[in-house]
């Protein structure tokens, strides 16, 4: 076991974050993407009162402190590189929390390399400023789970802290009211034959102020079930499994999972097979293998009577059907959570403790050197392709920014720029996950960002710029401005004459966020 006064515990502290961490510093930073143009647009013209009390769109609930840090974050830097490191500090805190819970840290940081590594397009929310939402839930849920995993029953003084910390947590994103009521729900039923009345009662008052700041500061959210609200659902956890490999890993990762319950080993065998027998299904249904993984998850905490564990994973998972948008964001509180409960009841003794510590130190070299030779631009065999989406998308921020920059500058600066393909919620596109062409960011977010910067009358211009990205090309347009990219081909802006082609994926209206 590592004590907590073993210097080797900060090898693994580091591994634990090291899987989403290459991935951030490979990219970092963003330039201006999705919402971060809209947000943009409209933080410019507002005062520190203005923030803290104005509801920003698209965002449907108040979230005073969110807008009021990214509001700082912007002001002070006059870009967002701020917000993405203070995004990227939070999920360092949040995952090195459940690092200190765990019983069994060295499982656990490999764990966490694993899933933070694998599954990063939820982490994308990294680089975006409306990611200041995320990652104080993600510290509240690690909160959350320490406390539902080790502890019986809290005094009042613990529960009435755990609910101000949910209430600050909730000024963020209105979800912290929910995870902390799927945790109470399970603490009430754990715990109930074991409490006096007035602990009771007093459970059930901060179960009641929590309801009541769930209502007031979710007020606005639209939670009216769709035909849409599991086809949102499913893409979201698609976003985050989004190819062979990574459906493989799912699989490994469940089997993984059985063979940490304590059952006999004859069930064990049972359960994979039909785990397996059921992936391939799966597979077939074009569904994440990922959801199996969740739901074992789920069934390992029920199995030792957690029952807050079980609840908070469950409201966790919901937060995509909640949402209904496809965004891959809301599945990362889940894959912590699962990281985390994976392993609760693992057995095993770390009896190579030595060698462990050993592939270590020789993991995070390796992954110090790879990060600086592909931020050098030195081609890897396999590690450049597996990082070529990514970079990709960021070289496309560069290029629609520069895009920007060339169009203000030109004769053609009364023109209106339009992208050639849209940029859609995930479960409305069909562009999501093959992101060659896509845009950084919708067309509306991107005019109203362009109606602050040229002025009202920008929407109003009478010819049209086209904009496409990954060597696209329009037939019957003239290039006039063309950026080269290393990474995703070039983005070309033609001058249109004409009737302006037809976007190739949905509408490009400006999208709500719950």
């Amino acid at each position: 076991m590592l004590r907590l006064d073993n210097p080797r515990l900060y090898l693994y502290i580091i591994i634990s974050s090291a899987g989403f961490s290459f991935w951030f510093f490979l990219a970092f930073p963003f330039a201006n993407h999705n919402e971060s143009y809209l947000w943009i647009a409209q933080l410019q013209d507002m005062s520190l009162l203005e923030a803290a009390t104005t509801k920003i769109e698209p965002v449907t609930t108040p979230r005073p402190l969110g807008i009021i840090t990214a509001w700082l974050g912007y002001k002070i830097t006059g870009g967002i590189w701020l917000q993405q490191i203070i995004n990227y500090i939070g999920a360092i805190a949040g995952w090195s929390i459940l690092f200190f819970a765990s019983g069994r840290k060295r499982y656990f940081a490999y764990v966490a390399f694993v899933v933070g590594g694998a599954f990063f397009s939820g982490y994308i929310y990294l680089f975006h400023l409306h990611g200041v939402f995320y990652s104080p839930l993600l510290i509240l849920i690690a909160i959350i789970l320490k406390f539902a995993s080790h502890i019986g029953k809290q005094s009042n003084k613990v529960l009435f802290a755990l609910l101000t910390f949910t209430f600050i947590v909730g000024l963020f994103h209105p979800f912290a009211f929910l995870v902390f009521l799927a945790f109470l729900a399970g603490y009430l039923i754990e715990n109930i034959y074991a409490m006096r009345t007035k602990e009771v009662m007093v459970t059930c008052l901060i179960i009641g102020i929590n309801i009541v700041s769930m209502i007031v500061l979710g007020k606005g959210a639209d939670l009216t079930l769709t035909s849409n609200t599991v086809r949102g659902f499913i893409t979201s956890y698609k976003m985050v499994e989004v190819n062979s490999i990574l459906a493989v890993l799912s699989w490994l990762l469940c089997i993984a999972t059985i063979m940490c319950m304590q059952i006999s080993r004859l069930n064990k065998v049972v359960i994979a097979i039909i785990v397996t027998a059921t992936s391939v299904v799966f597979v077939l249904m074009r569904l994440p293998i990922i959801l199996i993984w969740i739901t074992l998850c789920i069934l390992n905490a029920s199995m030792i009577k957690k029952w807050g564990l079980v609840f908070v994973i469950i409201a966790c998972t919901a937060f995509p059907l909640i949402t209904a948008t496809g965004s891959p964001t809301y599945t990362v509180f889940t894959i912590m959570a699962c990281a985390y409960i994976m392993i609760a009841e693992l057995d095993f003794t770390e009896r190579f403790a030595k060698l462990s510590d050993k592939i270590a130190i020789s993991s995070i070299a390796s992954i110090v050197l790879i990060l600086l030779l592909l931020r050098l631009g030195f081609q890897l065999p396999i590690i450049s392709k597996l990082a070529n989406p990514l970079l990709a998308e960021k070289e496309k921020t560069s290029q629609l920014e520069q895009s920007i920059d060339w169009m203000i500058k030109s004769d053609l600066k009364h023109n209106r720029m339009m992208f050639h393909q849209s940029a859609d919620w995930p479960v409305f596109s069909n562009n999501a996950i093959e992101r060659k062409h896509r845009p950084p960011t919708t067309q509306g977010e991107f005019d109203r960002y362009m109606t602050r910067l040229m002025g009202h009358e920008y929407m109003d211009a009478s010819d049209t710029l086209l904009l496409t990205f990954g060597n696209e090309q329009v037939d019957n347009a003239d290039i006039v401005y063309r950026i080269d990219g290393k990474y995703n081909g070039a983005a070309t802006v033609y001058e249109i004459d004409g009737e302006l082609p037809r976007p190739q994926s949905g509408s490009s209206s400006t999208s709500k966020q719950l």
